[in-house]
């Protein structure tokens, strides 16, 4: 299969099959995005529209951003810290830890992970996310001492600085990225971390089965090993993982890759 020509080749073999909201069945995900997108440039931009529109009905607060989940918030952040502990003692034999000094949270919303995990642990923060909206109220809630930027961008287009980055923050986001542009992005922050940067990936996922989107707001919930061929393509090495622990049962196990 690696000698394939396809731009994209589909993912392993048991991960192909998935499912949309309206019960549509795809045999890969390679026939979701030929018929979603299909190398058109307006339908392209038509599949992040959704998303768009979704989160403008949005509440600007903690619950809004959660989707309604907002009691999670201290359970996820709690764990966020716990990985973040895990990587500040990676052995040398995958790299060693990461520095301190500044990290960046992608999709930040208002700035709930900014302020209630990363400045926890780094000396300073900046933050994307695609609603302006979100972008403003960081703005007032975040210390505007150590958070220096506040980029109104999307992800499938945000460039971050080369070389700045101790820490890439990627939470509950990466599901509104096509599999070619979430590549692309993972690319691009891999260039943007200093040498002994990571890039945390923390997301939804299924741990049993193949894809599922949500024509909602076009998300797509990856498998676990989806994500990880995912990883492969883009140049990254996985060097730790870890499951969000104490959330409840009704809710999608979440996941939390290292990458470099």
């Amino acid at each position: 299969s690696g000698k394939k020509k396809e731009p994209f080749p589909p993912v392993p073999s048991g991960l192909e099959m998935g499912e949309d909201s309206d019960g549509r069945k795809y045999p890969s995900c390679q026939a979701l995005w030929d018929e979603e997108i299909g190398g058109d440039h307006a339908k392209h931009k038509q599949w992040y529209a959704r998303a768009e529109e979704y989160w403008k009905q949005q509440a600007i607060s903690v619950d809004g951003v959660l989707g309604g989940y907002g009691n999670v918030s201290p359970t996820d952040l709690s764990g966020s810290l716990r990985f973040l502990d895990k990587i500040g003692k990676l052995p040398a034999g995958r790299g060693g830890p990461c520095e301190w000094g500044r990290a960046l949270d992608c999709g930040a919303g208002i700035g709930r992970v900014t302020e209630g995990c990363l400045l926890h642990r780094f000396k300073h923060a900046d933050v994307v996310e695609p609603r302006a909206e979100y972008v403003e109220k960081a703005k007032t809630l975040l210390d505007r001492q150590r958070v220096e930027r506040f980029d109104c961008e999307a992800l499938q287009t945000f460039v971050p600085e080369a070389g700045r980055y101790d820490c890439i923050w990627v939470q509950w986001v990466s599901l509104y990225l096509t599999d070619e542009d979430f590549v692309s992005f993972l690319q691009r922050c891999k260039t943007a971390l200093r040498p002994q940067g990571v890039v945390v990936l923390k997301e939804n996922v299924v741990l049993d089965g193949g894809f599922h989107v949500d024509k909602s707001d076009n998300s797509i919930m990856r498998a676990d090993s989806h994500y990880r061929e995912l990883f492969t393509r883009a140049g990254m090495n996985l060097l730790l993982d870890m499951r969000q622990p104490n959330f409840p049962k009704q809710l999608y196990p979440v996941l939390m890759y290292c990458l470099r």
